[in-house]
């Protein structure tokens, strides 16, 4: 087995293929927008807030990567990448679908993307296949 499929079978379990634990997309299926911003203790994050911070980083990975870095998520520090948008139900099921589409668009660059590609330098961050790992 080489890198890459290694890789993509990983990535696949994180979003939408069974393996020892159940994947993202299944999880958050029927969350409710009450159980996304659920918090068991102060200071702890919410189930969308977790889903945010995901979102940011492989956004700003995948547009980096595409190299639209004009268009990457910004935030002043690392707290500021758990920032909710206004708490509806439609901005949650949005939040999700945004970040199943950005995962599954990482996914497809790993897959069809030449090697020397994925181990390029990526501005202000590592290479793809650095990035990705599990």
């Amino acid at each position: 087995m080489n890198i890459r499929v290694l890789l993509l079978q990983q990535w696949a379990s994180y979003l939408d293929q069974e393996d020892w634990f159940p994947p993202l997309e299944k999880v958050l299926k029927d969350i409710t927008l009450e159980q996304a911003i659920w918090k068991p203790v102060e200071g702890a994050h919410s189930i969308w807030e977790l889903v945010c911070h995901l979102l940011f980083f492989e956004k700003r990975i995948l547009l980096r990567f595409l190299g639209e870095t004009a268009n990457e998520p910004q935030a002043e520090n690392n707290d500021a990448t758990y920032r909710l948008p206004t708490e509806t139900s439609q901005n949650w099921q949005n939040t999700k679908q945004e970040y199943f589409n950005v995962h599954r668009e990482l996914e497809k660059i790993l897959a069809t993307s030449e090697l020397v590609d994925l181990y390029r330098e990526i501005p202000e961050d590592n290479p793809l296949m650095i990035e990705l790992r599990v």
